[in-house]
């Protein structure tokens, strides 16, 4: 799986004047625009983010891909590209796994990218080999786009033509580089990550995010305990610091929890209640998650929320698949077609993907949807078992109709024959 056949990048000074860079490896980091500190893996930490990349992940990588003839309209199902799609990408990935990592690198990063070795005799492509975005950018030279591939180890430089290269993004604000959602949910994602921090320290606090020790002694000065933080040992804590420690010491934190007081002194404790459910944080929380799963486009009931019933997650999944999920594989099966099969195949064939699986809901829509296409001919019972991966059947490969479900090349004469009889009938 190695790179091979490569052509060395050009140099620096090669790169025409006024020529058009464009690079992923951007001082914005992993979320293009949210807070340094947070990045890709930090908003894989939250559930909403992991649940709905994983969700699409799963819904890419499961289908499987044919080459399929326009003009016939039929699968071709020994060619070529069949075991690159199918069988084995590549020595060390499975079909499915090539596909998840594009699609994570995809959500993560905005852009996927996979370079298409072809064999030096036939020309055809034998393997992909998945690029990571982090060591892939974009640039023109002479008004050519090239792939400048640098590798993670050895930090080599291979530049490729665009012919070599699957581009796959989920949107661009240039027409090239991708932008991942995570981009346009920076805020949301701030706010869910301040929230979950909120909610950590109330649990860490014994669910009490405060309170204030009162007394009438005075503790102004300085106290007789070291700064632990001091290596100097010359500085002490001051009294009212002192206090603040020893009281979390002995009632901070889950373990803590109802442990009961023992005040002197005149101390006197007065919680600060700030209930997170008059703050309305819950509803909170459920707005911020319905906000995530919107910048994905991926429906509640996926990622385990909103309204649970059978019915409207059925529909609601047939309407992921047919409106983002159908644009998604859209994109990938033009890129594919475009990059994988030879420009003279491209008047009849492409690169498409099985959705029968996806589409095909219940059992008792499934045989409703059966038994409508075979009555008009349009499936055959052949048909129906291959979409069921069952085998085929004695006869099982001829198309009827009504008329009593007869062959449907004998539809027309036996509908005269019928015809012609009934007119006789009525005939005085």
């Amino acid at each position: 799986m190695i790179l091979r056949k490569i052509k060395a990048a050009p140099a620096p000074s090669a790169v025409a004047a006024g020529s058009q860079i464009l690079t992923l490896d951007s001082p914005e980091g992993w979320l293009q625009g949210i807070d340094p500190s947070l990045s890709s893996e930090d908003a894989l930490k939250l559930s909403a983010v992991y649940a709905c990349v994983e969700y699409i992940c799963d819904f890419y990588c499961a289908l499987p891909m044919y080459v399929f003839d326009t003009q016939s309209r039929k699968r071709i199902t020994d060619h070529e590209l069949h075991r690159v799609l199918n069988v084995r990408p590549n020595p060390y990935q499975t079909p499915s796994a090539f596909k998840r990592y594009s699609m994570r690198c995809m959500l993560l990063r905005g852009s996927g990218y996979s370079y298409n070795y072809r064999d030096p005799k036939s020309g055809r492509v034998v393997e992909r080999v998945p690029l990571h975005p982090d060591c892939v950018s974009l640039e023109w030279l002479d008004g050519k786009l090239l792939y400048v591939y640098s590798h993670p180890t050895t930090g080599k430089q291979y530049a490729f033509d665009s012919e070599e290269i699957s581009h796959y993004n989920m949107g661009s604000r240039d027409g090239y580089t991708g932008v991942s959602p995570l981009h346009y949910a920076s805020r949301t994602l701030a706010k869910i990550t301040a929230g979950e921090e909120y909610e950590a320290s109330v649990y860490r606090n014994n669910s009490q995010p405060g309170g204030v020790l009162t007394t009438d002694t005075d503790l102004s000065g300085f106290s007789e305990v070291q700064d632990p933080n001091d290596k100097t040992g010359t500085r002490f804590l001051t009294r009212k610091e002192n206090l603040r420690r020893a009281w979390e010491r002995a009632h901070g934190g889950s373990a803590n929890t109802a442990r009961i007081a023992i005040l002197d002194n005149g101390l006197e404790y007065k919680p600060i209640k700030i209930d997170p459910y008059d703050q309305s944080f819950v509803l909170s929380k459920e707005v911020s998650v319905a906000d995530i799963a919107r910048f994905f486009m991926v429906p509640l009931h996926a990622i385990m929320a909103g309204k649970q019933t059978y019915a409207s997650n059925e529909q609601n999944n047939l309407e992921f698949i047919q409106g983002h999920g159908m644009a998604l594989l859209k994109m990938v099966e033009e890129e594919d077609s475009y990059k994988l099969l030879f420009d003279s195949d491209l008047n009849r064939l492409r690169i498409k993907h099985n959705l029968d699986g996806r589409l095909r809901g219940d059992t008792a829509a499934r045989a409703n949807y059966y038994r409508t296409m075979h009555d008009i001919g349009a499936y055959s019972v052949d048909d129906i078992l291959e979409l069921e991966d069952r085998p085929s059947v004695p006869g099982g490969h001829v198309r009827k109709a009504s008329l009593n479900f007869v062959p449907l090349d004998q539809f027309e004469a036996l509908s005269i024959a019928r015809n012609a009889n009934q007119k006789k009938e009525v005939e005085p």
